[in-house]
């Protein structure tokens, strides 16, 4: 007899509480959400009730950019002294070595470059069988200091010129050492600097060039960067180096992966910072100047996850179902704040309060039919 009047005590208590639920959502005016289901409904169905999961979720963000040539891989190509374009011999486009001719260029001062040069070539070798002469009499005491002093300055001084005309000349691409004066020629060749390939042609055969004048740019596309354009508050949230993921607009079925170099803390007019990535594998695919979109990942941290399939509309709010008791449940609206691989990151819920996981649709059919 004890035994049955305990029983019913506790059973009153468990009532008691169910009631003081129910209670207190009629007094938030959620009666409207609640969804009772006979033991025959739940039985017969496919519900399934789970508890949210704590995951360590890793922040990412998208960012827009495009691959570019570091500075130290651009070489933009001129004529050192100008002239006059007589042949170019690639398009934008061509691949190039290092060494290899690209163009010709023809002007009248390099023939006086050549020509004053042999001429101080020769005036040097004169001077210095000169200087040789004096110097034997000077050891001799057969000349003056005076007179040895001027020749070894006239002698020394055209050492310099010809030394810089040797130079101005190795500048133009020329090699003095093969010059005679029945090979003199108007017409210079330039070479290649790098290996590569030709992004852009300035100037068409017949035109001058002075010598600031670029008449094409190289690229080696050996190292190449993906400049990024990323929000200041993203900015906090990355650590050192982070990885990011990015696809072409023109291929997004195939990313390509790397790592942050570098962030300038500079801020532009927008509030952004941009960042340079490097690549962990190069492709052909990947052309300077082609814009890509990519993912940035940082920072991790601890976050309230459900799954996605959880979740469901209901008058115009993203919703779950919370589980009041074995046949009662309740539609909640959450704050979804990202979804990621299936998972839904939920502000507002709590790790104890069980959700529904499989059968949503059967309590949302029943919710329906009974408003």
């Amino acid at each position: 007899m004890k035994t049955i009047i305990y029983n019913c005590i506790i059973l009153f208590f468990i009532q008691c509480n169910r009631n003081n639920t129910v209670t207190e959502f009629k007094s938030k005016s959620q009666m409207d959400t609640l969804v009772q289901l006979t033991n025959t409904q739940l039985k017969n169905s496919t519900i399934k009730t789970d508890f949210p999961k704590i995951r360590s979720i890793q922040h990412s963000f998208n960012a827009f950019g495009k691959i570019e040539t570091p500075p130290q891989n651009i070489v933009s190509i001129s004529a050192p002294l100008g002239g006059y374009l007589k042949s170019i011999l690639l398009l934008p486009g061509s691949r190039v070595k290092k060494g290899q001719v690209i163009a010709y260029i023809e002007d009248a001062k390099y023939i006086d470059l050549q020509q004053e040069y042999l001429t101080g070539q020769s005036r040097l070798r004169l001077l210095n069988s000169e200087f040789i002469r004096i110097k034997e009499l000077f050891d001799k005491s057969a000349c003056s200091k005076k007179t040895f002093d001027e020749s070894e300055s006239i002698y020394e001084t055209q050492q310099i010129l010809v030394k810089s005309l040797e130079e101005r000349m190795a500048l133009i691409g020329l090699n003095p050492r093969v010059f005679t004066f029945e090979n003199i020629s108007g017409i210079i060749s330039i070479h290649s600097p790098i290996n590569g390939f030709i992004t852009s042609v300035n100037f068409n055969v017949g035109r001058y060039l002075n010598p600031s004048d670029i008449l094409l740019e190289i690229v080696n596309p050996s190292d190449l960067h993906l400049t990024l354009s990323i929000n200041e508050k993203d900015r906090m949230d990355l650590f050192e180096n982070p990885k990011f993921t990015a696809v072409l607009n023109s291929h997004p079925n195939k990313s390509y992966t790397g790592k942050i170099i570098l962030i300038n803390n500079h801020l532009s007019i927008e509030n952004t910072l941009e960042a340079h990535g490097h690549f962990d594998t190069l492709s052909n695919d990947l052309i300077p100047g082609l814009f890509m979109n990519a993912t940035i990942y940082g920072n991790s941290y601890n976050a309230i996850t459900v799954p996605e399939s959880c979740l469901f509309q209901f008058k115009g709010n993203t919703c779950v179902f919370i589980q009041i008791d074995s046949n009662t449940f309740y539609c909640k609206p959450v704050s979804v704040s990202k979804i990621e691989n299936k998972w839904a990151i939920i502000k507002n819920l709590e790790t104890h309060q069980r959700i529904v996981t499989d059968g949503v649709n059967e309590i949302l059919m029943n919710l329906s039919n009974s408003l």
